[in-house]
């Protein structure tokens, strides 16, 4: 099952990386909503019961550490994809200075 879950994160994360280039303003916004539910969970982890009955009470320390591993990571792919993308920028404008 987890290496379902690995297979799945990889083209999420190059989904992410997509509208993070194509559509910067609903990325920029969905970065705001997860930085703040971060931050809330970081204050109040045993939040109300809301959407998920499975989710809440003590069940939640066990899900918490590897939603917010799995967030980092998908972060961590997209901003190395990004810089991969600016690097390459990066050597075409310093290439096309040369000539």
């Amino acid at each position: 099952m987890r290496s379902i879950g690995f297979a799945l994160a990889i083209p999420f994360g190059l989904i992410l990386y997509w509208c993070r280039c194509r559509r910067r303003v609903w990325y920029g916004i969905g970065q705001v909503i997860v930085a703040l539910a971060l931050i809330y969970l970081a204050f109040f982890p045993n939040w109300p019961n809301f959407l998920w009955s499975d989710w809440t009470g003590p069940a939640w320390g066990e899900h918490l550490p590897r939603v917010i591993t799995l967030i980092g990571g998908l972060y961590a792919l997209v901003r190395g994809l990004d810089n991969t993308d600016a690097m390459g920028k990066w050597n075409r404008l310093l290439g096309s200075r040369r000539s």
